[in-house]
Order: C-alpha cells, then structure tokens, then sequence
C-alpha cells in the first residue's frame, strides 16, 4: 500500500511539475559575427560602448577611471561608421568624479539612474 500510494505522489507531482506551454519559453536574441566599428571625429578610445533602441546613436565613456570619465555620443552612418558627436550633456557632473556609471537606456529612449532632463529622443 505504501509504494502503491508513493508512486501515485510521484506521479502527481512529476507531471504537476512539467509542463508542455510554449507560452513560458525564454526566446533569446541572436547576434552575428563581431564586426569592427569606427566613430569619425574621435580621438581617444570609446569605452562600454551602449547603442540606443532604435541603433541610430552609440554611447560610451572615455578611460572610466573615476575622475575625468565623461560620457559621450556618435550618430549612426551606417552599421560599422558612426560620426562623433561630443559629450552628453546634461550627464555629467561639473565636479570630480565626472561619471561614475556606463551608458544604459530603457525603451522610452530615457538614461537609466539620470534625471529625466538628459533623455535623447529617439
């Protein structure tokens, strides 16, 4: 009576427990090969670079190193060119440290952790 009971718990709970509803699947994006980008106007290197959700601007810091760390922006030419633009601003503090966090943006084209005055439309 006890392995009879025991199998039909096992049972119960083994097909509570799986479920064929493709409705919760996790879809990934997928991404091509790695292609070298340039950012025309630039002279020093573009660090934890951030493309906005339409791809038309490409953000990044220059050397984060705590002090001078500034962030900047580049307009989109074409998938591998960008045109540099210049600082953002609105984003960066006046005093040291100038940037202590890397660009990310939501949906709605607004900076995430800054105040609503630095949103660049999209």
């Amino acid at each position: 009576m006890k392995v009879l009971l025991r199998s039909i718990c096992l049972s119960v709970l083994s097909i509570s427990c799986s479920s064929n509803d493709d409705n919760n699947a996790i879809s990934y994006p997928s991404f091509g090969s790695e292609i070298d980008v340039t950012i025309n106007g630039l002279v020093f290197d573009a660090m934890e670079p951030f493309l906005s959700p339409n791809g038309n601007y490409q953000f990044f810091n220059n050397l984060n190193d705590g002090i001078n760390t500034k962030l900047y922006y580049a307009n989109k030419v074409n998938d591998s060119t960008f045109n540099f633009e210049g600082e953002l601003l609105g984003t960066n503090q006046a005093t040291s440290p100038h940037l202590d966090a890397v660009a990310d943006m939501d949906t709605d084209g607004i900076f995430i952790g800054h105040r609503p005055e630095t949103i660049l439309q999209n």
